[in-house]
């Protein structure tokens, strides 16, 4: 037997799972993000107060790019997820390439 390497896919499949959860997690952050930080019209004063406007569009501005940093980190999980679940495809299909190629020259001993 020449010296080889061993892949442990198991903990791949540990890193995709973990990713997974992250992401699914994930969900909570986002949905307060949008739904739960809303400041109405009025909430800073009365149009007597120029700056309330100001204030609500900035808050507003700030929200929204909350939400895109929350969207734009799950994409990268998923992203690299998708990428690790193929590493593990391709190592468990050159496992198996490999363990039939030692079988065919078992086989022609």
């Amino acid at each position: 037997m020449g010296n080889g390497y061993k892949v442990d896919l198991s903990a791949l499949d540990e890193v995709i799972k973990k990713l997974n959860q992250v992401v699914d997690g994930m969900g909570s952050p986002k949905t307060c993000a949008r739904y739960e930080t809303n400041i109405p019209t009025g909430w800073f004063g009365n149009a007597d107060f120029e700056e309330a406007e100001g204030l609500r569009t900035t808050h507003d501005g700030v929200k929204a790019d909350i939400e895109g940093y929350i969207d734009k980190v799950q994409d990268l999980i998923v992203k690299f997820s998708s990428d690790t679940a193929q590493v593990r495809r391709n190592y468990d299909d050159q496992e198996h390439r490999t363990s039939d190629g030692v079988k065919q020259d078992t086989d022609f001993s």
